[in-house]
């Protein structure tokens, strides 16, 4: 991901092409191979001298002879550069990158500098990339209100201003010479654009010439900057000046040496990007532009011109009379006014409008793209057994996300639940119901890679229906061109002929597939999935850790459990297979534990409210009080409550992986593969298989974990197991990244 190709309309001068150059230059510092396009102008010397590739492209004419011809050099560079992202900076090229990208599945981001004209249909041409950077607050609710944007898809950003080039310093004397400008009076400099819809306000400047004379005889304007009214704007100055006793108002032109100008003046009457440099030249700033007015900048409007960006939007143009009594009042402040005034200037932009940030913030929009194709919205579609009020499976949720942003953060993810409604928070992740096909569907096609996170899915234990879904899901991604992973899955068994079969097809063409143990691996081959890459990880709720001390304290207090009290965590479920005295045996050997450990009973039921009937029915037959959780907690709360445990007897996979999560020592209940998968892959040799569960079986598996210990060899076991589980989203990154041919 280290070619980018940055395209903008032209390289002359104007903030929208200093931000250009600044970012080029310090993404080739960052080890980026930045390639640029434009029409060229005074710039591209810079781009020469920093050693970054220039093409020159016709990208300043809305003719269709010219955009066709824009487009094919484009694709010619697109190509022989190897291009990964292209990240355009004007309409212009944003339009005629929108189609390169999209033939040529190449990612798009944007930069939006100002509020383009929304009028005569140029709305509806206007295309922005897959994630849009907007140079301030202002110009992002300009996106959002205008263009049906993500709010999650726009990042804000700043004009990094060379707070090192840009610096308080004397002024080089040769710039008198050239300008032919007298030493020592008082220089008012406009620096901006003189085009038909900008540069108003060196026109008034000029023309308030003789008024500010009659009050400063030694008082000069420098006006720095070209474009289509230059040459009207030079006969109006070479009137004014015929006018004056002698000439006051000099025409600097277009120059790439603003740094050294901005040393000579007084005032600098700029907006945006123009208004930051003379403030981190240590100079006092009036903010006038084409979109509004502001006037002499100071902490009294600091808050209004960063949400504008410096451009006076939304502020109201003045009359001359205003203008003039700012410039005049700015004249006339002596050093202890101005000087506080001129240093929190600098130290604002050094504060918050470095290169660094800018080139930070573009940074982490490429990252948040890295892998994805053309207009795909979601880095990955996640699925699995979510929103059925099962703490195991919904922990598996927490923990893909978790495990995901924590290698890439920023990445876009999209869940399928039972419940989207009960899911949905406010990390910008979106919820869609896994049963509306047309949601299914349309995410589907909207995503890079669709991922099963976690949990036994490809199965037809509980039922060929649900065996049916998970495969048929699978096999949309297949033929829509989806990337497809089995994420930390428990795989089988399938018992059906058919389903076998149709598991053999649809699963030799997942592009990865994670195993949380070897039985599934074993399955796999058995049935001859061997195409995809196979790797045998752990599950991925062991990357899960306990909440605070505190918080443990306040969980348990809650269910009024005292924090020293001593117990043993216990999991059930009512199996059909379960043993007819299994429930009173159990309870037996529960209050067997009371009597001779003093460890009391803690039920915690991971699926409501099945789990919670069993255990009601369990403690009903205890002699001893038992204590059963009353609340829904996250996983993470489980997993804390757990690690106060003496042991965890668990029945659910998932209370025997929080508890190895929590570093508790672990007694199973085989009441299926996966879980005696888990307990040998974590070394654990404590356990009753579900039709040998009788009192004697139960009661000798308790004691030996109990009185095993925990030891230096079991938390080494458990912590093997959480470096193998997180390997599974390093595959992930790995799929995401992986180029579609």
């Amino acid at each position: 991901m280290n070619n980018i190709l940055l395209v903008t309309m032209s390289l002359d001068i104007g903030g929208a092409e200093t931000h250009f150059i600044e970012l080029a230059c310090a993404l080739k510092k960052r080890g980026y191979n930045i390639i640029c396009a434009s029409r060229g102008g005074s710039f591209v010397r810079v781009l020469d001298e920093a050693g970054i590739k220039h093409y020159e492209v016709p990208l300043t004419s809305k003719h269709p002879s010219s955009i066709r011809r824009a487009y094919k050099m484009l694709e010619k560079i697109a190509a022989d550069e190897k291009i990964d992202i292209v990240h355009a900076h004007a309409r212009i090229p944003a339009f005629i990158c929108h189609f390169l990208c999209k033939k040529k599945n190449i990612v798009l981001v944007t930069t939006a500098h100002g509020a383009y004209s929304t009028g005569t249909g140029l709305k509806y041409v206007t295309r922005w990339g897959q994630k849009t950077l907007a140079v301030s607050e202002d110009i992002k609710k300009y996106l959002l209100d205008n263009y049906k944007l993500s709010e999650k898809d726009i990042t804000v950003t700043i004009n990094g201003i060379n707070s090192e080039r840009f610096s308080p310093g004397e002024a080089d004397d040769s710039i008198y010479d050239e300008l032919s400008l007298p030493r020592g009076g008082r220089n008012i400099v406009y620096l901006g654009r003189i085009n038909f819809d900008s540069g108003e306000y060196a026109f008034r400047l000029a023309r308030l010439a003789p008024q500010i004379l009659d009050r400063y005889p030694d008082a000069n304007i420098v006006v720095i900057g070209a474009g289509d009214r230059f040459d009207e704007l030079s006969r109006e100055v070479e009137a004014i000046n015929a006018s004056l006793p002698r000439r006051a108002v000099f025409l600097a032109g277009a120059r790439t040496d603003v740094d050294r100008l901005l040393r000579i003046a007084s005032l600098v009457v700029a907006v945006s990007r123009a208004a930051l440099e003379a403030m981190s030249s240590g100079k006092r700033v009036l903010l006038a532009g084409d979109f509004g007015y502001m006037g002499l900048y100071g902490e009294e409007i600091k808050d209004a011109c960063i949400n504008n960006n410096f451009t006076c939007r939304g502020f109201e143009k003045p009359s001359d009379d205003v203008f003039l009594g700012d410039i005049l009042r700015a004249l006339s402040d002596d050093e202890e006014t101005s000087a506080p005034i001129i240093q929190a200037g600098r130290a604002l932009v050094m504060e918050r409008y470095s290169i660094e940030r800018m080139t930070d913030d573009a940074i982490s929009v490429y990252e948040k793209v890295k892998g994805r194709s053309y207009g795909k919205k979601y880095d990955f579609l996640i699925l699995g057994y979510y929103g059925f009020n099962n703490s195991g499976d919904d922990a598996l949720l927490d923990a893909v996300i978790q495990n995901l942003l924590s290698l890439q953060p920023g990445l876009s993810l999209c869940v399928l639940s039972n419940m989207p409604h009960k899911l949905r928070d406010d990390t910008g992740i979106d919820f869609f119901n896994r049963f509306n096909i047309i949601s299914v569907i349309r995410t589907l096609h909207r995503s890079e890679a669709l991922i099963y996170g976690g949990g036994n899915l490809i199965q037809d234990v509980t039922s060929t229906k649900s065996l049916i879904y998970y495969v048929s899901v699978l096999f949309c991604a297949q033929i829509m061109g989806t990337k497809t992973m089995l994420y930390s899955n428990g795989v089988g068994p399938v018992n059906k002929k058919f389903n076998r079969h149709i598991v053999k097809k649809i699963v030799n063409n997942v592009d990865v597939i994670t195993l949380r143990e070897s039985i599934s691996h074993r399955f796999l081959n058995e049935i001859g999935v061997t195409k995809p890459d196979i790797y045998e990880t752990a599950d991925i709720t062991l990357t899960l850790s306990p909440p605070s001390g505190e918080r443990i304290d306040e969980l348990l207090t809650g269910e009024n459990i005292a924090p020293d009290e001593r117990f043993i965590c216990v999991s059930v479920r009512n199996w059909k297979n379960n043993p007819a005295s299994f429930e009173a045996d159990l309870a037996r050997t529960l209050d067997a534990v009371y009597e001779e450990r003093g460890l009391k009973t803690l039920f915690i039921p991971f699926h409501e409210p099945y789990d919670r009937e069993i255990s009601q029915r369990i403690r009903a037959l205890m002699k001893s009080d038992a204590l059963m959780l009353s609340g829904s907690y996250n996983a993470q709360d489980i997993i804390g409550v757990i690690s106060r445990g003496a042991l965890v007897l668990g029945m659910r996979l998932h209370s025997l992986i929080f508890g190895a999560a929590a570093d508790t020592r672990l007694c199973g209940i085989v009441y299926d593969e996966k879980v005696r998968g888990f307990l040998d892959s974590a070394n654990i040799a404590d356990f009753v298989n579900i039709e040998d569960a009788a009192y004697e079986s139960l009661t000798a598996a308790l004691y030996g974990a109990l009185e095993r210990g925990e030891g230096e060899q079991l938390r080494a076991s458990y912590a093997a197991l959480r470096e193998r589980a997180l390997l599974n989203s390093r595959y992930a990154i790995e799929l995401l990244r992986r180029k579609n041919y």
